[in-house]
């Protein structure tokens, strides 16, 4: 159920991402657009590869499973 909430969360934050994008392409301020991108482009690099959202007790602990061997 942990994972179930951490997905959740994550929505809002790439919500805010392409918020940021598409204000940075309607007001022409390259910056925010790019910021935009950059935050989309990390939240969605974690996915690829497997690594998901951290939860705060272990660093390998994600919503998507453990990474790595588990001693």
């Amino acid at each position: 159920m942990k994972g179930y909430h951490a997905e959740v969360k994550s929505h809002p934050y790439k919500m805010v991402a392409v918020a940021f994008w598409g204000m940075g392409i309607w007001l022409h301020i390259p910056l925010l657009a790019l910021t935009g991108a950059i935050m989309f482009g990390h939240s969605a690099m974690d996915r690829i590869f497997g690594y998901g959202l951290k939860f705060w007790d272990n660093f390998k602990n994600t919503h998507l499973g453990w990474i790595g061997k588990i001693d």
